[in-house]
């Protein structure tokens, strides 16, 4: 049975479509998605990039700064979850305190069936799901396998203090059409009595011509459950010391 903690290490957790393009795109897109999901998403904000381009002719160079909207992020009041709509990208995120699995999957599937709704989309390009934990333990010195089982290994020869340490690894699930993404490493700490680690997981749809869009919640349920398992798997028992496990109602998360 899945493991419930009192203080998960969830900084984020997102679920991010990219979409086969539907409808023609434009501007009212976001406006009919906003109407409908502005009771619980009621801030708007705009993320702008800047495309730089250089254009020739036979008598100069000429430079541009062309300022564009990139996406427009919805965000509950509270600042706890927002929503990103860009051209056939819809990206679902939940920041601290994350709530149970059940509340952010049905929230996964709302966001997404509204998406469809106005958007009309003919299938994906990319799904992916992501949790990203920061794990902070107690002192200023401590041994990585420890706390996490996904260390990175260097020959014995060579000294085993490491000042900062990242690896990533990729698994393939091909029953799933996935690809299991592990990138574990030491993070940046404000306290000196306390290391951190990071220990991001994702789980990447690997044939999204296969995936239809009627049945995109069935493939984020079972992309929950490989992360879940590999993140139990990657934690130790004092790591899980840290969380605060409740003993007593163990579910999903």
């Amino acid at each position: 049975m899945p493991r419930e903690y009192e203080k998960p290490p969830v900084v984020e957790a997102l679920c991010e479509f990219q979409f086969l393009p539907g409808r023609p795109w434009d501007w009212t897109v976001p406006g009919l998605f906003y109407t409908r999901v502005s009771p619980e998403f009621p801030r708007r904000e705009q993320q702008v990039v800047s495309s730089f381009e250089i254009r020739r002719d036979a008598r100069e160079v000429a430079h541009a700064l062309d300022p564009q909207i990139h996406r427009i992020q919805f965000w509950r009041s509270d600042s706890t979850a927002l929503v990103q709509l860009g051209r056939d990208l819809l990206t679902v995120n939940q920041l601290q305190p994350y709530p149970k699995w059940e509340t952010f999957k049905q929230r996964i599937a709302s966001m997404l069936e509204v998406y469809r709704s106005v958007a009309e989309p003919k299938g994906f390009q990319r799904v992916a799901l992501r949790y990203i934990n920061r794990i902070l333990v107690p002192g200023d010195r401590v041994e990585i396998e420890d706390y996490i089982q996904a260390v990175p290994r260097i020959p014995d020869v060579l000294p085993q203090v490491f000042a900062t340490w990242a690896q990533r690894v990729e698994v393939p699930y091909e029953a799933d059409k996935g690809m299991l993404v592990i990138q574990a490493g030491s993070g940046a700490s404000q306290d000196s009595n306390r290391v951190v680690f990071l220990l991001d997981l994702g789980f990447i749809l690997t044939r999204p011509e296969e995936l239809v869009v009627e049945h995109a919640m069935e493939w984020i349920a079972t992309a929950h459950d490989r992360i879940e398992s590999a993140f139990e798997a990657c934690l130790t028992e004092k790591s899980r010391e840290t969380f605060s496990e409740n003993a007593h109602a163990r579910q999903g998360g």
